[in-house]
């Protein structure tokens, strides 16, 4: 059963230092880390009561719990999660999910 982290990222303080950091030196970490499917980076664009608290929200796909596991044991997995605490740790909820069920729409 496919699994996934998904990372919760509150609005920061310097919305472009933290993209800055973010883009330039998270990402090419996280593409170094074994096992990953795929990935997608989200960024808030409103809701629906007007209160937007989040800035970004982020989901790391694997097989299952146990290539995530082994992902984030790798020394690649540490590395990136020692860099994304070095500036993010106080704006960041991280969870890990079981994909229960993956819904396509087919439209006619």
């Amino acid at each position: 059963m496919t699994a996934k982290i998904v990372a919760l990222y509150k609005t920061p303080q310097n919305p472009e230092e933290f993209d800055r950091r973010y883009f330039e030196e998270h990402v090419p970490l996280v593409n170094k880390m074994p096992g990953v499917l795929h990935w997608e980076i989200s960024k808030y664009a409103g809701s629906a009561t007007g209160d937007e608290p989040y800035y970004m929200l982020v989901e790391l796909y694997y097989e299952n719990l146990d290539a995530l596991s082994a992902s984030l044991d790798s020394p690649e997995g540490k590395q990136a999660g020692d860099h994304i605490m070095s500036f993010a740790k106080d704006i960041l909820a991280i969870t890990f999910a079981e994909v229960k069920n993956t819904y396509e729409l087919v439209k006619k």
